[in-house]
């Protein structure tokens, strides 16, 4: 991952725990030769945080997140374009 692009998520993860990333000079401590992981780990130490153990959406929790989000779309369109839907198709087939 670029540099800028590990800056900016750094700088995510330490407004999400109420550091202002302004305060903390990213730009320095990461090294544009190590991993996002590497460098995770380097700016907290140096900052005296474990950045690692924070409460970060995991894999599944996005996963979980996209599902829910399909099937709240999902529902929406069988209410607004029955037709439309998977099921919908189904039904409307099966009626014919």
């Amino acid at each position: 991952m670029p540099k800028a692009c590990q800056v900016a998520s750094l700088g995510r993860i330490l407004k999400g725990r109420s550091i202002e990333p302004d305060t903390v000079d990213l730009a320095a401590l990461v090294d544009a030769s190590l991993g996002y992981g590497e460098n995770l780990r380097a700016v907290g130490e140096a900052i005296g945080l474990d950045l690692k153990a924070l409460n970060l959406p995991t894999y599944m929790d996005r996963m979980e997140e996209a599902r829910n989000e399909w099937a709240v779309g999902e529902a929406v369109l069988r209410y607004l374009a029955p037709e439309a839907s998977p099921q919908g198709r189904q039904e409307a087939e099966r009626n014919e």
